[in-house]
């Protein structure tokens, strides 16, 4: 189906979202490396990395098996990572934490979404003990927040002077909003461009020329 999709005329690229990380996607990393209008993009929320929590998550997955899968994920060229966090869960320990830490580090994931966990009525993790405070659960994600800046910092400082293929989101006060194709709309960073004849919607190449905590600043080459 996918490669159906790409054959379409006047298709530039393709992005896919939201892909559990599982055996299907590892497989279908495959298609990834073989298919050029593939988005060098994979979103796939694992929201922990200790099997323990996992399990109670009634999610499957590992720390080993994440790892080998973005690993995979990095032999196609130039792909980012997004993937996102639970801190806080029932249950969560220190130890449990430091796994998710030492996973940033470890892998380095370009996006990284966190969130503090959150009771839901009706659900089965909503009955459990809540044995973390919300002002814990806080506590961790900004701990994880600060050690993905850490890494965030040394991908940015890797981007300087490269060429993305990119399209142009919206124009405002003279300035562009361009994102890359390693970047999703609404919730991936833009990189800003001083405008002089780019129109919305425009697909070219933009030079990243700095950086700030997370979007970039650029010049656009074609």
């Amino acid at each position: 189906l996918l490669n159906k999709v790409t054959e379409i005329n006047g298709l530039e690229i393709l992005r896919l979202l939201y892909l559990y990380p599982d055996k299907k996607t590892e497989k279908l990393l495959d298609l990834f490396l073989t298919n050029s209008k593939i988005a060098p993009y994979l979103e796939s929320p694992i929201q922990h990395v200790s099997e323990k929590v996992l399990k109670s998550m009634n999610r499957t997955g590992s720390y080993s098996f994440f790892k080998d899968l973005f690993t995979k994920a990095r032999q196609v060229k130039d792909l980012e990572i997004r993937t996102s966090l639970i801190m806080g869960y029932p249950g969560e320990t220190a130890s449990d934490v430091d796994e998710v830490l030492r996973f940033i580090e470890d892998v380095k994931p370009e996006k990284l979404a966190l969130f503090a966990f959150s009771p839901q009525e009706g659900t089965k993790a909503g009955e459990l003990k809540m044995d973390v405070s919300k002002k814990e659960a806080a506590r961790r994600v900004n701990l994880v927040r600060e050690a993905h800046l850490k890494v965030l910092k040394d991908i940015h400082l890797s981007r300087i002077g490269k060429i993305y293929p990119a399209i142009v989101d919206t124009i405002e006060d003279g300035v562009a909003e361009v994102r890359r194709f390693q970047d999703a709309p609404e919730i991936d960073e833009t990189v800003y461009v001083p405008n002089s004849t780019l129109k919305i919607g425009q697909i070219g190449r933009v030079k990243i020329n700095s950086f700030s905590e997370y979007d970039m600043d650029g010049s656009w080459e074609s």
